[in-house]
Order: structure tokens, then sequence, then C-alpha cells
């Protein structure tokens, strides 16, 4: 198994530096001794980085997709975790002026891009996907979301709303149209749980992150238990 993403994939917000993919891991070993996780998940990285690399580092595609090699010329399955997105939204947002209805079509339509790059590599693999549906990002109970954020207005919080359903759509489009199974965690209630997120009201914590763990194990339970 592998895991891509960003915070929430690295962890960020469980004080035992975890996250979600060691929680994972173990729940997995009982059906299928043996499977191994390698986590790339860094924090603040978009779907851009993801692809293209930042912070001197190369981009979690390329290694991702060099783990599944790996995997596969040992006669192993491989499945990877892809969980990206909130990090583009933010950043769309926290600019300074307002954001027009054509930045946001545009900034779709690069996350569009940037999915099927992804997908297509990681289909071409021969490797089992699994991608995350995104959470609303403006109804995590961050005391004051502004202060992290500082250029994201209300009326641009709202906007935020509206834009990761426009994202949750092209994800489940793209996961129909290259074979990928989804996790939804848009419906779920974890992200909006004082009680599952950490202080800072941005990341999950302990109790958010098993319950993470749940959503991505429920998905990847046929593929333990079949081969």
């Amino acid at each position: 198994m592998i895991a891509i993403g960003d915070s929430f994939t690295q962890g960020a917000g469980d004080g035992t530096g975890r996250g979600y993919p060691a929680r994972v891991l173990e729940q997995a070993t009982q059906e299928r001794p043996g499977s191994t996780i390698t986590n790339f998940g860094q924090s603040g990285w978009t779907s851009d980085a993801l692809i293209r690399g930042d912070r001197e580092l190369p981009g979690q595609l390329e290694r991702a997709l060099a783990e599944v090699d790996s995997a596969l010329s040992q006669g192993r399955g491989a499945a990877v975790f892809v969980w990206i997105g909130g990090n583009d939204l933010w950043y769309l947002y926290d600019r300074g002026g307002d954001v027009t209805v054509e930045q946001e079509e545009r900034d779709a339509e690069r996350f569009a891009e940037n999915m099927d790059t992804i997908l297509t590599a990681l289909r071409d693999t021969g490797a089992q996907v699994i991608v995350a549906l995104l959470d609303d990002p403006s109804k995590r109970p961050a005391v004051s979301p502004s202060e992290t954020f500082g250029g994201i207005t209300p009326g641009e919080f709202a906007s935020m709303s509206l834009q990761v359903v426009r994202y949750n759509e092209i994800i489940r489009q793209k996961a129909e149209q290259y074979g990928a199974l989804t996790v939804d965690f848009y419906g779920a209630d974890i992200f909006a749980n004082p009680a599952a997120m950490s202080e800072d009201g941005f990341h999950p914590n302990q109790a958010g992150y098993d319950l993470i763990a749940q959503k991505w194990l429920e998905a990847l339970a046929p593929l333990l238990r079949g081969g």
C-alpha cells in the first residue's frame, strides 16, 4: 500500500505521529500478513506539488509509481490511496482580493487535469487506486479560520463550500473513468466534529484518525479478501 496526499495523509494533528496509514496497516495485516504501507504525504502540498514536487522534494506521484513497480515486480499486489485537493482550495482563496467566477472555473480545470495525470499514471501501473472525496474545509471547527488564512473573507468561505462540491464531482467522474474506488469524506461528519479534531481546528486528532482509517479500510476490505 502507498499513501499520497497532504497533511491529512502525513498525520498532522495526531500526537502519536501515526496518522491514518499506520492504522490501516495494523488492520490490513490481520487479513493479509506481510502487508506494508509507504506514506509519502506532505503537509501543505497541493495536487500540483504532488505531481511536480515541492520544497526540493520530488513529486509524490513519481515515488508512488516506483513503489508500485517494485511491488509488482515481486509478485505482490499494490493499492494506492490518493487524498489531495484541500490545500488547492485554501490557496485559491487565500491570495488577497476577491476570487472571480472565471478564476474558480480555471482552477477547477487545473484540478481536473491534475487528477487525470495522477489517475492515468497510477492506472497504467496496474495498481488498485482508492481516491478520497474532500470534506468542506470551511466547516472545520477552527476557532478563527481567518487567523490562519488571513486572505480569506467570510464570503470566500461560502464560495469555497461551492468549489469543493465542484472538486468532488471531478473526483467522482475521474474515479469512474479510471476504475478507481472512492472514500467519501464529504458525507462524513468527522471534520465538523470538534471531538474528532485537534486543537487547531483544522486537522484530526487521534480519535479522528481512527475514524478516517476505518473509512479507508471499508474501501480496502474487498481487495484484502479477494487477492
